[in-house]
């Protein structure tokens, strides 16, 4: 299986857009969070991810909340409670064109601390929409889930970004269900796959 992930990407060089959908049509997998990317010639992915745009936030951050019918597959086994998920950063609006939104942006309620916001209600636009191009599929998250778990060590973007490579990648060379300090590293060596596991506890990002 082959992946393609997509982070927080505005702009990609003439042609990149065009080698990208072909790569999905033919089978690939995508996952895209925060903005979609624009190729220079002005293509975008947004008929490969299956939604459209309506403007960008005013606001530097929002909730989403995975949905009970997708928390096996975009949610950490491990957490059971399963709370509104804060994201910063702003946001594109989008809605589906012919993906599926499984989750609304979350706006954010009135300041109870300095502040801090408590999830109000959902949204007409999209926090993540799933889609089907060709014989690839796509994943969408509008809300910068990579970003905000480097500058803020967000163990929910986490969970919800490792979600999204599920959905589009069902079918793993490996899986290990251990403690999250195991890495995982894979390596070919002529026809030798080998598996190399390492318990670890990282610095904080």
């Amino acid at each position: 299986y082959k992946a393609l992930m997509l982070c927080g990407v505005n702009q990609l060089s003439d042609g990149t857009i065009k080698l990208i959908r072909k790569f999905v049509s033919d089978g690939g997998s995508l996952v895209v969070c925060g903005s979609t990317p624009k190729g220079i010639d002005g293509d975008s992915l947004d008929d490969v991810l299956g939604i459209k745009h309506y403007g960008e936030s005013k606001t530097d951050r929002a909730y989403l909340r995975i949905p009970d019918d997708y928390k096996d597959t975009l949610w950490a086994k491990w957490e059971y409670a399963r709370p509104y998920v804060l994201v910063f950063g702003r946001h594109p609006f989008v809605k589906p064109d012919k993906a599926v939104s499984i989750a609304p942006i979350v706006t954010l309620g009135s300041e109870y601390q300095l502040g801090t916001h408590a999830p109000a209600k959902p949204s007409e636009y999209s926090a993540i929409a799933l889609n089907t191009f060709g014989k690839g599929k796509t994943a969408f998250c509008a809300l910068n889930l990579a970003q905000d778990y480097w500058k803020r060590a967000n163990s929910g973007a986490k969970y919800v970004l490792g979600g999204l490579l599920n959905h589009v990648l069902p079918d793993r060379t490996v899986e290990v269900d251990s403690e999250e300090t195991l890495q995982i590293t894979l390596a070919k060596r002529k026809k030798e796959m080998i598996v190399h596991l390492l318990s670890y506890i990282p610095e904080r990002r």
